[in-house]
């Protein structure tokens, strides 16, 4: 290969490689081989090596050898059962994920930063002060494994280092105390909790806790959230109501989702979560719109309840409302100034009333509509998309055909 003497990168995967190729450049520093069928990796890579990417081939195990330079190495999807012990000190990340190994081993270089082992049968994560994570390491990602706890600071724990932890589709029954006072990423989707914790870290700014078992936010000014959360992911869950503004849900929340719950009604005390901007309440058994909601609101998700009717006094913030299949049958004719787009499919609405001005896109499919007029009602000039599928529509005007779909 002198032709690639002083080549830095290459990228050689899809090509049905079934052996890797020798005589690499010693200028090599990122290699891509992957998408091939190699079944192993030589011991004499060129040592000049930063960035190696393996993935989806048939490797069943680590070299002896790896370049001693080497900060990013990516196995994923190959017929790997175990990780030595041996990894160079240099390494900074490591995607694993979708082989078959079943332990961590406790000896991973103090170098990782990144771990991601998502996929693979692993049952416990090692933890105490010799045989825990590296000291070293701010991301864990290992969903889909086998896992049914995490250690808690008592254990040795996780590192303080941490700041993301992913570790949804497992088989975990509870969240632990003493998480890492670092952590700001907690995802920990569709394992089987029935209670969030009243001492999350106040460094928490992001909580995906859906598909679990939990009936009830924690509440009160001492077992509430943290203070530092901004985005809160609690779908389908069996939660009941949302708690009194700043007695549950922490001031500082942007974004808020309960799809898929057992929610009758929004309280009327939203306001106090000055901050909010995004509410998805999909799929519950709300009956009506709070007329009270918080003055940050952009976006509310409300599609799939019981609701029958919009009232007025939504904020003057609202950009995007989504009520696709409910039971209403009148649209209001105070909307908010600031609204872009309206989801009305699925309803049973007979007549479209003057709208805002500042309408952009307009879905009110699978309803009871028989005539659209711009002149006499509803359709501001503003409006650029329309869609009226599965109407008994008699009448529309012409130059609003171009809208349609």
């Amino acid at each position: 290969m002198v032709y690639l003497e002083h080549f830095k990168y290459l990228d050689i995967s899809w090509k049905k490689l079934i052996k890797f190729p020798n005589n690499f450049p010693n200028s090599l520093e990122t290699l891509e081989i992957g998408y091939n069928q190699i079944t192993e990796i030589p011991n004499n890579l060129p040592n000049s090596l930063i960035e190696l990417r393996i993935n989806n081939n048939q490797i069943t195990k680590f070299p002896n050898n790896l370049p001693n330079f080497l900060k990013e190495l990516n196995l994923e999807n190959n017929q790997i059962t175990e990780i030595p012990n041996n990894l160079p000190n240099s390494l900074t990340r490591l995607w694993i994920g979708y082989n078959q190994i079943t332990e961590i081993s406790n000896n991973l270089p103090n170098s990782l930063t990144h771990l991601f082992i998502d996929r693979n049968q692993i049952t416990e994560i090692p933890n105490g002060p010799i045989c825990g994570l590296p000291k070293s390491l701010k991301a864990l990602y290992i969903g889909y494994n086998q896992i049914t706890k995490i250690p808690n600071g008592q254990q040795g724990g996780l590192p303080n280092s941490l700041t993301h932890l992913s570790i949804s589709n497992n088989q975990i029954t509870e969240i632990p105390n003493g998480l890492p006072n670092s952590l700001t990423y907690l995802k920990i989707n569709n394992n089987q909790i029935t209670e969030i914790p009243n001492n999350l870290p106040n460094s928490l700014t992001y909580l995906y806790i859906s598909g679990n078992q939990i009936t009830e936010i924690p509440n009160g000014p001492r077992s509430g959230l943290p203070n530092s959360l901004i985005y809160l992911d609690i779908s389908e869950n069996q939660i009941t109501e949302i708690p009194n503004g700043q007695q549950g849900l922490p001031n500082s929340l942007i974004e808020l989702h309960l799809n898929e719950n057992q929610i009758t009604e929004i309280p009327n005390n939203l306001p106090e979560l000055q901050s909010l901007e995004i509410l998805v309440l999909i799929g519950n058994q709300i009956t009506e719109i709070s007329n009270n909601l918080p003055n940050s609101l952009i976006e509310l998700y409300l599609n799939e309840n019981q609701i029958t009717e919009i009232p007025n006094g939504l904020p003057n913030s609202l950009k995007y409302l989504w009520l696709n299949k409910n039971q209403i049958t009148k649209i209001s004719n105070n909307l908010p100034n600031s609204l872009i787009e309206l989801f009305l499919n699925g309803n049973q609405i007979t007549e479209i009333p003057n709208l805002p001005n500042s309408l952009k896109k307009l879905y009110i499919s699978g309803n009871q509509i028989t005539e659209i007029h711009r002149q006499q009602g509803g359709l501001p000039n503003s409006l650029i998309h329309l869609s009226i599928c599965n109407n008994p529509i008699s009448y529309i005007d012409p130059d609003l055909l171009y809208l349609t779909y």
